[in-house]
């Protein structure tokens, strides 16, 4: 069975049950996505802000992503979540 059929099936058993053992699935595989878009914001680090704060708020919004997420609409998670992710560290900015 290949990775994307693996995510595929949690994705459905998730939307399905809502299950927090699904959730912190999901949240560990995409989590590699908040560090990939927190790095491409290209926010420099300075004494007020830590880059692992910047990657917190970020994994706020992957949060927020994964509970919000609809795969029947056809859009892809990783585009939806980076729209996520980056309005949350802006946010808290």
């Amino acid at each position: 069975m290949s990775v994307s059929a693996t995510i595929d099936d949690v994705w459905t058993a998730f939307v399905a049950t809502r299950s927090a053992n699904l959730r912190d699935e999901l949240i560990t595989q995409y989590a590699p996505l908040v560090r990939f878009v927190v790095g491409r914001l290209g926010i420099p680090p300075t004494s007020l802000l830590d880059a692992e704060d910047l990657v917190g708020y970020g994994m706020i919004g992957l949060i927020n992503a994964i509970d919000r997420f609809d795969p029947s609409r056809g859009i892809r998670f990783e585009a939806f979540a980076t729209a996520r992710i980056r309005g949350a560290v802006i946010d808290q900015l």
